[in-house]
């Protein structure tokens, strides 16, 4: 608060309010109105609060209002202030309305964010400054800025804004035109300067302090526009759209504020804040793909409204601000960009702005690197920043999901959707009621043998309770091999387990030989078949040889053959966490938008996507599953999977094998079983992976794993377009909630963390609830079931780069109008980079499908649909 308010602002206040914004208020203890009043002062930047029974009044500095907080429809409000030695307080206001309330929580952000800016360019206009914009002096500054030849439609505006048009168009005469002659009337136009005539500071601040530009021609270029949309849709009768056009931010009609979902409230409203898809460098510049608009800021989310509808696209030189801007306009933004939305959780980290002190740099776990520009201060920002890290990275607040509520009390239950019993049941691994049989047994030890296994598992029936527990003593973290799936069509089994305790010495365990054995043999010794071809057991490890040994260094490691009955062992050479963080943060770093004039970078998009790694990953992680399937279903041997700890690359090879081999889960309710079953009662690290919460964007932990296994299922879906049941969208969908914090589902490390400690079941929705209540969304049109074995090509030469998920934010990467309807609303447009050969080429295959070239070396897809 300003220590020495100015004693004149009392006789300002009541001489003189063409400057000055009022709101009645209640008492501080909000049982009566006592006839206080606040005032927002737009020549001083500052707050009055006048009371008037005792006269006296409260003055701050608009500046020193670090955040405004208001919940949608309440009249209360709470400013957060700095005091002197930078201490925060907090001061409460209750408002008559919440129209009032609303008012000034946007005036009060626009008097932070670009008032002198609206105060100079008025004072500008203002050329005898009397304190009003007359006829006269409008003339005088268009001339000035060479502008005359629009003097009819600004004229317009003028009396538009004298009459109060543009603010309310309450009468039928308002709506039948701004350039009436009943309000030309109300203007002086012979030049007179009388201070009852014209345009008040208070008038010009309220219409024009939601307007982009900050020079005296841009933003009387920019409403000329306006009022010229205004007068084509005025004589097409269209009134809705009218009061669309005469928005500001275009949300005329719906309170310029966004929808908020169940358990979302309002925080902040910040206007005019630039916006990029890029950080840095030329990216970052008024020219390259920069919008401006309103920022809201949620409980749960940003959320970037643009003021115009358009995407402009800059030319290579530089152009003045207020030029024609239809003459740059390339094509309609895509509904998916009309607005931006950034949940809290997706946030990977927020930093200042390396260019510019005046903004911040949001990280976002998609890949997507945002750049918000304010016109405040630099003091804004910092108070900005650290609210954003607070609402990012809450330490001991719990996160959204718990809040969020679906309200679908009919809907079946998506924490309900994977039972182990019904499962495996289905499989073929035990009857229908039963928890054992003859071969098998559903084990139940409530998270006593392993914290990080499903509370059930499948076992052999023949291995005793001793021996499971030595057994589970001789594997990493306790994680014993347990039966994952069972191949209808052959019967082999798939199991899954972390790297034995071998050590240097190659240690063995006796309790372990038996349960491979066990699982070799399907869990039955007296098989007739077993007796005159014993079957082959492959023990595939997903790590490369060498990375094995630093692990037996360690006391862990891998398999010896030699040690088990027909056993060979299979390495798949695929990288660990950390190789993955680093090739999708190079991916990042490559998919920024950038100047469609960077010719030399655009050439080199090829071989920098090559480096990055992605495809090679990704190609090596669907190779290794082509062979676990192709042993299973070819040669009906069974198959154990494990890599260190068991619960990253071991869950991505198994579920890829199993949307190989089981139509089941290919579907939209199979693939959530899959999905619940290997990923989350298997115990991956979703917390520790995703960094939920946590300001620790270098953190070893985090990997994008379960991202990486639905853009391998992606590109499966790509080569068998029919087989499956649901489309891209669903894919999307769950990359997208992966980080966003809404559902339970991908919160906690593990099953016993997310039923147990954290109690999800209860105080969050699941993501299986929403997306079994709402099948045909994410429905393809195109499916047959096919209850074959899917065959993909796994050749680096095939794998596709996700456009419609990297790509879906860059503007240039869009259609234009006329394949507009091609494009999704929420993941925008199709086409793939095809690897080939050390380089790419592009294919438009906006239905999922694209064109190959014959190859031979590519493998002939066995039992595939025609």
């Amino acid at each position: 608060p300003d220590p020495n308010p100015n004693p004149s602002l009392s006789a300002f206040l009541a001489e003189d309010d063409s400057g000055v914004l009022r709101f009645p208020v209640k008492a501080r203890h909000m049982l009566r109105s006592d006839g206080r009043q606040l005032f927002i002062d737009l020549r001083e930047q500052r707050v009055v609060v006048h009371i008037n029974k005792s006269n006296t009044e409260k003055v701050f500095q608009a500046r020193d209002v670090v955040h405004i907080s208001r919940n949608t429809g309440s009249p209360a409000i709470v400013l957060t202030l700095r005091g002197s030695g930078g201490r925060l307080k907090e001061k409460n206001l209750l408002f008559e309305t919440a129209a009032d309330a609303a008012k000034f929580q946007k005036a009060l952000n626009a008097l932070n964010d670009l008032g002198t800016t609206i105060v100079n360019i008025f004072n500008d206009i203002d050329v005898d400054q009397n304190g009003r914009i007359s006829h006269s002096d409008l003339e005088t500054i268009l001339v000035r800025e060479g502008l005359s030849s629009e003097a009819a439609d600004i004229r317009s505006l003028v009396y538009a804004l004298q009459s109060g048009t543009v603010c309310t168009l309450s009468s039928e005469d308002e709506w039948r035109g701004l350039s009436a002659t009943g309000m030309r009337d109300s203007f002086q136009e012979d030049g007179s300067r009388s201070t009852s005539q014209g345009i008040s500071l208070r008038v010009f601040f309220e219409n024009f302090m939601d307007a982009s530009a900050t020079t005296t021609a841009g933003l009387l270029a920019e409403w000329r526009n306006k009022v010229r949309e205004i007068a084509s849709l005025e004589n097409a009768g269209n009134r809705a759209s009218i009061r669309y056009a005469i928005s500001p931010s275009g949300t005329a009609g719906t309170g310029n504020m966004p929808t908020l979902i169940p358990g979302e409230q309002l925080q902040n409203v910040v206007e005019r804040v630039r916006f990029c898809m890029a950080m840095g460098g030329a990216a970052y510049s008024p020219t390259t793909h920069v919008e401006v608009g309103s920022l809201f800021l949620t409980n749960y989310r940003l959320i970037f409204w643009p003021y115009i509808k358009q995407t402009v696209i800059a030319r290579r030189e530089t152009r003045a601000e207020g030029a024609d801007l239809n003459r740059q306009i390339r094509h309609e933004r895509p509904v998916a960009m009309r607005s931006i939305v950034v949940p809290h959780g997706c946030i990977s980290k927020v930093e200042p702005c390396p260019i510019d002190n005046r903004a911040v740099v949001v990280v976002c776990k998609d890949v997507r690197v945002i750049t918000l520009g304010f016109q405040a201060n630099p003091t804004f920002v910092s108070s900005f920043l650290a609210v954003m890290r607070t609402a990012a990275f809450p330490e001991h607040q719990r996160p959204f999901a718990f809040r969020y509520h679906l309200g679908l009390p009919e809907a079946r239950s998506g924490w309900e959707l994977f039972d182990a019993a019904r499962e495996f049941a289905r499989q073929g691994l035990l009857s229908s009621g039963e928890t054992m049989n003859s071969k098998w047994r559903l084990y139940s030890d409530n998270y006593a043998l392993s914290p990080t296994y499903p509370s059930s598992f499948v076992l052999p029936r023949l291995l005793s309770e001793s021996e499971i527990m030595s057994a589970a003593k001789y594997r990493s973290k306790h994680r014993l091999p347990a039966v994952t799936f069972r191949h209808a069509q052959s019967g082999a089994i798939l199991a899954r387990s972390s790297q034995p305790l071998a050590g240097l010495p190659g240690h063995t365990n006796e309790a372990d030989k038996k349960l491979l054995e066990l699982l070799r043999v399907r869990g039955d010794h007296t098989d007739l078949f077993e007796g005159k071809t014993p079957r082959k057991f492959w023990i595939v490890d997903a790590r490369k040889p060498l990375a094995t040994m630093g692990n037996r260094i360690q006391g862990k490691g891998v398999e010896s053959a030699s040690n088990y009955k027909h056993t060979e062992v299979k390495f798949c050479n695929i990288e660990n966490i950390h190789h993955m963080r680093a090739s999708i943060n190079a991916m990042r770093d490559l998919l920024q938008p950038s100047d469609a004039a960077e010719s030399i970078e655009q050439d080199r998009f090829l071989g920098r996507l090559e480096a990055t790694l992605w495809p090679r990953h990704c190609r090596m992680l669907l190779d290794g599953a082509s062979f676990i399937a192709d042993q299973m279903d070819t040669f009906g041997s069974s198959v154990l999977v494990h890599c260190s700890d068991g619960w990253d690359r071991t869950t991505q090879l198994c579920a890829v094998a199993q949307i190989l081999l089981d139509p089941y889960f290919r579907t939209i309710e199979g693939f959530g079983v899959l999905v619940e079953k290997d990923w989350c009662a298997f115990g991956h690290k979703f917390q520790a992976r995703c960094g939920h919460g946590v300001d620790d964007h270098p953190s070893e932990e985090r990997s994008p794993i379960f991202f990486q296994w639905l853009d391998v299922v992606n590109q499966i879906r790509c080569q068998y377009p029919k087989a499956f049941e649901f489309q891209e969208r669903y894919l999307i969908f769950l990359a997208d909630h992966l980080y966003s914090c809404i559902f339970g589902s991908f919160l906690g490390n593990s099953e016993k963390e997310r039923r147990v400690d954290l109690e999800l079941q209860k105080h969050t929705e699941s993501i299986w609830t929403y997306v079994l209540a709402n099948p045909s969304y994410f429905a393809n049109e195109d499916y047959k079931p096919f209850n074959g074995v899917l065959w993909p090509r796994t050749s680096v030469r095939d794998m596709y780069l996700w456009q419609r998920y990297f790509c879906r934010w860059d503007p240039s990467m869009h259609p234009r109008l006329p394949c507009e309807d091609l494009w999704e609303e929420d993941y925008g447009g199709g086409g793939f980079f095809f690897f080939w050969g050390g380089g790419f080429f592009f294919s438009r295959g906006w239905g999922g499908r694209s064109k190959r070239s014959w190859s031979p070396s590519a493998r002939r897809p066995r039992g595939s649909q025609k």
